[in-house]
């Protein structure tokens, strides 16, 4: 589709100068004559269209690295929702359009409504240059992410902290495990994690207990407490653009297996259990990450983004008939720390080293 245009669709839909993701392709209904093709969006009033309960939220891989939720109309699956979750003014641009094709609320411009029967080909841009391509192709709708060329040529930079050292001044075997594992490992996302759960999860030793609490009465705070949020806000730009990176790739990860678990709903079987299990490990690995961005004043992409995936976990929670825990140490005590968590729900109280 896209290699069908020609240089100045590509120009007028702002897809010059980008570099395309991951691609994919979603069925339609076989019969889109019975979904009313022709008409356009404006036969259609703007509250009817705001306030219409039959948009189902779809999730879709190739755009898992940018800021929009795509929801697909139930009776007319032409018509397509997309919401900024940052709050950003969403930009549309269509090629070749034959009619009205877009709806969009002037007090809410990080939400469009399209009517892709009416264009051959349409990008929706988020403020940061990413975004997708889409289209239809007979009875499927092509999407594709696209984002900046200079993104595509920026490395990763390598993300290291002291877990090591930390470890040794640390009295917590759990914690120390999983310190000095993480701090072992050639890993930015390791190590990026390993900061987060000693930020999360580092207590005094239970002799300095006391003194601790008169440093802190006393307007001092100990320096073993601080270490993880001194790191976070002297990690550089390239540090933070890898931490945020990697973050999105790892919702979009567990954007689909959360999905996939609804599907399949089959909590009493063990492969069910182990994947959900993940999925909860996986929520817990990104509140370490987005503690850190939040110390460091950056990653707004990633809590939107999590906003976005925890209105799916809390659905996933409340679909699951009967209880499921998992007796994890970790889960227990980020349950401690955050107990209306929906990923938090499947932590066995009992668990301990």
């Amino acid at each position: 589709m896209i290699r069908s245009l020609s240089e100045e669709e590509q120009v007028a839909l702002g897809l010059n100068n980008v570099s395309f993701g991951q691609e994919e392709f979603l069925a339609l209904p076989a019969d889109l004559a019975g979904y009313g093709r022709g008409r356009t969006l404006a036969a259609v009033t703007l509250a009817a269209l705001a306030t219409r309960a039959d948009f189902s939220p779809t999730y879709i891989k190739a755009a898992e690295h940018v800021t929009a939720r795509l929801e697909i109309c139930a009776t007319d699956p032409h018509v397509v929702k997309v919401i900024d979750d940052t709050g950003g003014d969403v930009l549309v641009r269509s090629a070749r359009p034959s009619g009205e094709w877009e709806y969009r609320d002037p007090n809410d411009p990080s939400t469009v409504f399209m009517d892709l029967s009416h264009v051959t080909v349409a990008t929706v841009t988020m403020a940061d240059g990413r975004g997708i391509v889409m289209g239809l192709e007979g009875g499927t709708l092509f999407l594709a992410e696209f984002y900046p060329q200079r993104d595509a040529a920026r490395p990763l930079g390598e993300v290291r902290a002291p877990l090591t050292d930390w470890a040794a001044d640390c009295d917590d075997t759990w914690l120390t495990i999983e310190l000095v594992r993480r701090g072992k490992l050639a890993d930015s996302w390791e190590h990026a994690v390993g900061v987060g759960l000693y930020a999360r999860f580092y207590e005094p030793p239970i002799h300095a207990v006391r003194a601790t609490a008169e440093r802190l009465l006393a307007g001092h705070v100990d320096d073993a407490i601080l270490r993880p949020r001194r790191w976070a806000r002297v990690v550089s730009s390239d540090e933070l653009a890898t931490l945020e990176t990697l973050a999105l790739a790892v919702m979009g990860r567990a954007a689909k297996a959360i999905g996939e678990l609804q599907e399949a709903m089959s909590p009493s079987e063990q492969s069910w259990q182990d994947a959900l299990f993940s999925v909860c490990t996986e929520r817990d690995d990104l509140e370490c990450i987005r503690l850190l961005l939040v110390e460091a004043k950056a990653g707004q992409r990633v809590t939107a983004g999590l906003d976005t995936l925890d209105r799916q976990g809390r659905s996933l929670l409340a679909s699951i008939p009967g209880v499921i825990s998992f007796p994890d140490e970790r889960l227990m005590r980020a349950k401690l720390a955050d107990p209306e968590a929906w990923w938090t729900a499947f932590a066995a109280m009992e668990a301990a080293v």
